[in-house]
């Protein structure tokens, strides 16, 4: 739940919790950041906080939020590489074609790093030169289709 109060020159800020994988924490965006990212901070909102953590004791520890983006905003702005991994004998020249081809259409910043994983030799990486595709979820989704989910991630 978010907690609207007022700052000296009487301008809106807000105290919220920031529920993730490892547990929660009390957020506080001062009336500057509030003002500019307030529609991305709801109840059951996924959104990327960049902010710095303030320690005053170890039962009070706060994020001071600086900026929040939504889930797929900061998938694009924080993502550097994208990994697929897949037995080249077991996908078919035409995916690969397909990939090549998305490749061109959601370029951006993130290398693309392919995980060659052959039966019984080890894994071996390959990383696209002269690419650099986007983590637009169209782009992952379309990825984890032709490569099981399992077999693609960001970083």
């Amino acid at each position: 739940s978010m907690k609207i109060h007022y700052d000296k020159r009487n301008n809106q800020m807000a105290f919220f919790t920031l529920n993730g994988l490892d547990g929660s924490v009390e957020a506080l965006t001062f009336s500057d950041p509030f003002s500019k990212f307030k529609e991305h901070i709801a109840n059951d909102s996924r959104v990327f906080i960049e902010g710095r953590v303030s320690k005053r004791s170890d039962d009070d520890v706060k994020i001071l939020v600086n900026k929040v983006l939504r889930l797929e905003e900061g998938q694009n702005e924080y993502s550097r590489e994208i990994h697929v991994a897949f037995d080249p004998a077991e996908v078919s020249s035409t995916t690969l074609q397909e990939v090549k081809e998305m490749a061109r259409r959601y370029s951006g910043i993130c290398n693309l790093v392919f995980h060659l994983r052959e039966k019984d030799q080890r894994e071996r990486l390959m990383v696209a030169r002269n690419v650099r595709v986007s983590a637009n979820r169209t782009f992952i989704s379309s990825l984890r289709e032709s490569f099981g989910a399992e077999n693609v991630w960001l970083k």
